[in-house]
């Protein structure tokens, strides 16, 4: 064997193999199968996204409530309500209340039915809205006149009903909802009331 076959013998042998390529980066391949999907959403679509069909997750809320009353008599209600998002919209609710109060030394209730209908969300997250429904307020006394017996008297108001307000805390599962009714005739009550929701 000559000495030029000697060197290419030599050289075949001692030639280290290529190293083999990295295996690629798990993470890095993850974050860039992600990114090929990535879709940026601007605040106001994002506040959107959370309130379609429900609010918080939720399309029923109870309410414990509570609030004060002027022009028929001063005085204040506690009571609970409950709301309801019917289907998929994101803006019509329907919402009713039962509330025991004192307005004016006299004892009584107030239960109301309206149709809400949510405006556009805030930046905040805050959602306005506005509705009608309508209101029963009743209100009864009894005097002890001694000897004389007792008198009772009581009286029953029925009728249309504005209503405005803002739900706080609107896309989580705790809303607190603070609304201004404002009843139409029978001395046009004015009531306020402010909610929190499970």
């Amino acid at each position: 064997m000559n000495a030029a076959m000697l060197m290419l013998v030599a050289t075949t042998f001692t030639t280290p193999a290529p190293a083999p390529a990295p295996a690629p980066n798990p993470v890095v391949t993850q974050s860039l199968k992600l990114g090929s999907h990535t879709t940026f959403v601007s605040p106001d679509a994002a506040i959107q996204a959370k309130q379609r069909g429900s609010v918080g997750g939720k399309a029923v809320f109870i309410d414990i409530q509570g609030g004060i009353a002027f022009n028929f008599g001063t005085g204040f209600f506690v009571g609970v309500g409950a709301s309801f998002t019917p289907g998929s919209n994101d803006k019509i609710s329907i919402m009713g209340d039962f509330n025991f109060g004192r307005v004016g030394g006299v004892n009584g209730y107030y239960i109301s039915f309206n149709g809400l209908f949510n405006l556009k969300p805030t930046s905040s997250g805050m959602v306005p809205f506005v509705g009608a429904g309508i209101y029963i307020i009743h209100f009864g006394v009894t005097v002890d006149l001694g000897e004389f017996g007792h008198f009772s008297a009581s009286g029953t108001a029925t009728g249309l009903q504005i209503i405005a307000g803002i739900k706080m805390k609107a896309d989580t599962a705790h809303p607190i909802k603070l609304s201004v009714r404002l009843g139409l005739g029978n001395g046009t009550p004015i009531i306020i009331i402010f909610g929190y929701g499970f």
